[in-house]
């Protein structure tokens, strides 16, 4: 699930953004996909950015848009870690 995911991210201290997208193939709030791949690394030293697609559920049929930006509680989904450790790059692991 996206909030187990997020977890792994924060304690490997990885910034990372959350959008929504609507699909009729993934579970409500599970991740659909991510902009690195997964096994390939992340800058943290110099703050690069995840992008998380999360699953929002089944697509309506009456919308056009199927994607939207995630945050509509008003909080900030970014995260940040200061890179701190001696890796500059983190494994992203999509388990």
């Amino acid at each position: 699930s996206y909030k187990d995911y997020s977890a792994i991210l924060d304690s490997m201290e990885i910034k990372y953004k959350k959008i929504v997208t609507y699909t009729d193939t993934v579970s409500l709030n599970y991740v659909v996909s991510t902009d690195i791949p997964v096994g390939y690394n992340i800058n943290v030293k110099e703050g690069e950015m995840l992008t998380v697609t999360v699953s929002g559920g089944m697509a309506s049929s009456s919308s056009d848009d199927q994607s939207s930006s995630a945050d509509s509680s008003g909080g900030d989904d970014s995260q940040s870690g200061d890179g701190g450790g001696n890796n500059d790059d983190e494994s992203v692991d999509g388990n």
